[in-house]
């Protein structure tokens, strides 16, 4: 179903003629304001909330290292986790084309010191990849905690 706006100048008409006729428009109120302190003090917390689990989701992030970043026929493409990690969370890792093509992805709980496999690379055509770290899928869409790493790698096989 299409709907069409009013222009402008027609509501302006109707209101006149409105006016003239000794109708007057009905009063327009405001929203109101909930001004209600243990909604404005759970809204903070909900936020202090969403905010601590981004900031875990980043640290973790930022602790992974890949092994090399060019990878030929039988090499193993590993994401290490330093032992200087301070939590243990479930994550989502993914190989990716650069294109946005999904080849390899993974859900696995990580800790200080993980070493995960993601896989030979000779399954993946050559090109460039990136390692993408992100939360788990519910997490990510469903919560909205959108916080990601991608790590650039490149992979020759063919040749």
């Amino acid at each position: 179903m299409k709907t069409r706006s009013i222009p402008p100048a027609l509501t302006i008409l109707v209101f006149v003629l409105l006016f003239i006729a000794g109708c007057n428009p009905p009063p327009v109120q405001a929203a109101a304001i909930d001004s209600n302190p243990d909604t404005a003090s759970q809204n903070e917390q909900i936020d202090r909330e969403f905010l601590e689990q981004r900031n875990s989701y980043q640290a973790i992030f930022e602790a992974a290292t890949v092994n090399q970043t060019f990878f030929r026929k039988y090499d193993d493409i590993l994401v290490t986790f330093s032992d200087s990690m301070p939590l243990k969370q479930e994550i989502t890792l993914r190989i990716q084309r650069t294109d946005g093509r999904i080849y390899g992805e993974r859900i696995t709980w990580v800790e200080a010191g993980s070493v995960i496999n993601l896989g030979e690379a000779y399954v993946l055509p050559d090109g460039d990849f990136d390692v993408v770290l992100m939360p788990t899928l519910g997490v990510y869409y469903m919560d909205g905690v959108r916080v990601e790493r991608r790590i650039p790698i490149q992979v020759q096989t063919r040749k």
